[in-house]
C-alpha cells in the first residue's frame, strides 16, 4: 500500500506520500512517510516560471508527489530486491496523473519532464510503476501529509520521527530533464 498527493496554493505547495512496509497492519505509526513544504521560488525555473500561483500546475505537482514516493520506496531498506523487473502499486487522487502516468507521456511542460524522470527511474531499478485512482476521500494520510501538521493533527502524532523520508526531490526533478 502506498499514495502520494500533492496541495497547492497561491505561492506555496505540499507534497506528501506514505507507503506499508511488508509484514504490518494498516496504522499510521507502521509507514513510512514524507512531507516537503514548498515555495515558488524554491522550484526550478523552467518548472514554474510561466505559472501565476502553483494551483496552475498541480498535475505536475501530483506527478512529482509520485516520483518521490517512488525514490523513498526504491531507497528504502526493505525496497525492491535486485530478481529482474517488478511492479510497484502507487495510489494518486488525480486522475489526469493516473492516465498521464499510464501512458507515460504527456506534451505539457513541467508534467512531461516529470513523466521523464520517472520513467529513468523505473528503468534504472527496473521497476513498473503503476498508478491507480484512489477516491480524494479515500486518500486523507497523504492528503494530511501534502498539507502538514495543521490540517490533521490526530493523524501526524501518530507518525514516528525515525520513519520519515527525507528525499532529494530536485534532484530527481531536474534528472528528466534531458
Amino acid at each position: 500500500m502506498a499514495a502520494a498527493d500533492a496541495y497547492a496554493s497561491g505561492q506555496s505547495a505540499g507534497l506528501g506520500g506514505w507507503w506499508l512496509p511488508d509484514g504490518l497492519p494498516l496504522h499510521p505509526a507502521n509507514i513510512q512517510w514524507f512531507s516537503i513544504s514548498l515555495r515558488q521560488e524554491e522550484l526550478p525555473k523552467w518548472f514554474a516560471e510561466e505559472a501565476q500561483d502553483l494551483q496552475s500546475l498541480i498535475s505536475a505537482l501530483e506527478a512529482l508527489g509520485q516520483l518521490v514516493l517512488l525514490e523513498c520506496r526504491l531507497s528504502s531498506p526493505d525496497g525492491v530486491g535486485r530478481v529482474g523487473w517488478c511492479s510497484l502499486r502507487q495510489g494518486c487522487d488525480n486522475f489526469g496523473v493516473v492516465c498521464a502516468t499510464s501512458k507515460g507521456l504527456s506534451l505539457k511542460q513541467p508534467l512531461a519532464s516529470v513523466l521523464q524522470a520517472a520513467a529513468l527511474l523505473c528503468l534504472q531499478h527496473q521497476v513498473t510503476l503503476r498508478v491507480s485512482h484512489v477516491a480524494g476521500v479515500r486518500n486523507e494520510w497523504a492528503d494530511a501529509l501534502s498539507r502538514g501538521f495543521a490540517a490533521d493533527a490526530d493523524f501526524w502524532s501518530q507518525l514516528q520521527a525515525e520513519d520519515r523520508n527525507d528525499p532529494k526531490w530536485r534532484d530527481l526533478l531536474c534528472s528528466g530533464r534531458l
